[in-house]
């Protein structure tokens, strides 16, 4: 008897725990920030830009920043140059789900420019706009794009989370003009377009904090 209503004491007190338990997703005004989760793979953790989100009620404004800038000289009079920049603004809506769970979905725009440059200066100088060489290596480009979303977070703790996300959505692409210049010629490379429209998802977990 007496181990029958320790039992049900212990049950009792655990259902209660639980359904007590304090709420982790978070709260109006706090902010996440979060970072690609392979735990598998060569690179565990690693970053596509900035990520970050704030959030206001059950909505949230999201934002990814990536900007690089790359310059080498793989011979002494050869500069080549690269750089990228991406921003990707949107908005979520999250539903109740439990108290770790928040599920969502959103939208997001993606807007992104690229340059290219190689400059020689040896004998014949020879600079070249919109990709390092004619054939179109790293050449640059000017992408718009949008996305539906989907996705979900999973509170581990108070301040840590996994996410993950999948989307639907389109892109237009239009590649630079590869315009080349030196003493002795010139000549032009008019750059192309694409347009893809599709599914598309981040691969990895999203590990994130809040704040």
């Amino acid at each position: 008897m007496k181990l029958l209503l320790t039992i049900l004491t212990f049950g009792c007190t655990l259902m209660y725990g639980l359904s007590q338990e304090m709420e982790l997703k978070p709260n109006s005004g706090q902010w996440t920030t979060e970072v690609n989760f392979s735990p598998f793979g060569s690179t565990p953790i690693s970053i596509s830009g900035i990520r970050v989100r704030k959030f206001n009620e059950q909505k949230a404004f999201r934002a990814i920043v990536f900007l690089s800038h790359s310059t080498t000289k793989p011979v002494e009079d050869v500069t080549l140059s690269t750089t990228e920049f991406s921003f990707k603004p949107g908005q979520e809506y999250h539903f109740d789900g439990t108290k770790r769970l928040s599920p969502y979905i959103g939208f997001e725009l993606d807007l992104a420019l690229k340059g290219s440059t190689y400059k020689s200066e040896g004998d014949v100088e020879v600079e070249i706009k919109g990709a390092w060489d004619q054939a179109g290596t790293e050449q640059g480009y000017f992408r718009f794009g949008a996305n539906f979303i989907i996705g979900g977070d999973f509170y581990i703790s108070e301040s840590i989370y996994l996410g993950t996300e999948v989307g639907f959505g389109f892109s237009y692409l239009t590649q630079n003009d590869i315009e080349t210049t030196s003493e002795v010629f010139t000549e032009d490379v008019i750059g192309g377009s694409a347009f893809t429209i599709g599914p598309n998802y981040n691969g990895s977990i999203r590990l994130g904090y809040a704040f």
